[in-house]
Order: C-alpha cells, then structure tokens, then sequence
C-alpha cells in the first residue's frame, strides 16, 4: 500500500513539473520594458505625473477582473500624484477578448473608455457568459449615453481592430508572461496584495518628490 502511494504521488509531482516547465517555455524569456507612452494610450489620474501606473489587460481575464476594485481604489488614492495607463493584451485562448478591446475603445472615442472599462470587468461573467456578447456591450453603451448606433459603427471598425492589434504588438514585444502585467514606471512589479500594491506606489511618489 506504502509503495502504491509513493508511485501515485511521484507521478502526480512528474506531472507538475512537467506542466510548470511548459508554462515556462510558453513565452519564456526576460521581460523587457514597455514601448514609451503615447499619444493613442488611454490614460487616467495626473497625466503631468511623473509616476506612471501601467496595466496590459485582457476584458476576459478573471483575475484582471479580481484586480480591477483594487486598482480602482489606488487611482482614486493616489490619483493626483500619478498617471494610470491601460493598454490591451487580448489573450488568444479568450474568445471574446478582442472583440470586448473594441467596445471599450468604441466607448472611448465618445469619451467613455474608463466607464466602458469599468463596466467590462463589474459583469465580466454576465457577458462571457451571454450568447452574444456584443448585444450586451451595446447595452452597457446605452447605460453610459453613447451614441449606440456609432458605437456599433466603431467597435466593429478595421480602424478600432488595429488599435488593439497596435497594444498587443506592444505586449509582445515586451515578452509580457500574461495578464495582467503591471509597471510602474517602467518597471514590472507584482504585487501579492493591494497593500504591497500601495506601498510600491506610495513609495515611488515618495522618491520622485
């Protein structure tokens, strides 16, 4: 019986690390610096900052979805003394994750985009979840007052297609592990906690006073 469960439990460690070594060939390789800010980013907070916050986020992710209360509560924190970025990482393995990138940059050509974000991730298992998702975005644009009919027009545009595409180029250059991938200017971190999360930025708005 001792020998059945030392074999059982060895395979059972094989299997891991077999999975843990593919995980790390799968986009292996140092993580470089994030492509300079510009003019296409979507920015929130003090955008004269010298602190900059910046997220690769995929609207499908469930764990962007769990970070999403606590980077909400550290830019309405520390709002005035840094500048919060987002750019989009769309996963291949998440169907609906480009499709969901337009919306939010549909909304954000009318002004919305923060608003459109914060919607995406609040119902993120209501839409996944939904048959067509896209019927629920142009809800979400008429809950925020958007034109819908322009909307439409631009979250299903090539023009809105290549603004995404243009981010996920960014995030692969960068050989970034997943999502979501934090900087702080321009330095990856990874917070275990909002705690850990708020001392990173107290501290680098403490040292670039």
């Amino acid at each position: 019986m001792g020998k059945k469960i030392f074999i059982w439990a060895s395979t059972v460690i094989v299997i891991i690390a077999s999975i843990y070594l593919m995980g790390n060939l799968v986009g292996g390789g140092p993580v470089a610096s994030p492509s300079e800010v510009s003019a296409d980013d979507w920015k929130a907070g003090n955008l004269e900052a010298s602190v900059v916050l910046l997220e690769y986020g995929d609207f499908q992710c469930p764990a962007c979805a769990s970070r999403h209360p606590m980077v909400k509560n550290l830019l309405a924190e520390f709002g005035d003394h840094m500048t919060y970025i987002y750019r989009h990482f769309p996963l291949s393995i998440h169907n609906f994750a480009n499709i969901s990138a337009a919306a939010a940059e549909a909304a954000g050509k009318q002004g919305q985009f923060f608003e459109m974000q914060d919607l995406l991730y609040t119902n993120q298992t209501t839409w996944v979840n939904s048959v067509v998702p896209e019927d629920m975005f142009v809800s979400y644009a008429t809950d925020l007052g958007l034109n819908v009919s322009q909307f439409v027009q631009d979250m299903n545009s090539s023009d809105t297609a290549a603004l995404v595409r243009e981010d996920l180029k960014s995030a692969n250059k960068a050989n970034l592990p997943g999502t979501p991938t934090f900087f702080l200017s321009g330095e990856m971190i990874r917070p275990g906690s909002e705690g850990a999360f708020r001392t990173l930025i107290r501290n680098a708005i403490e040292a670039a006073s």
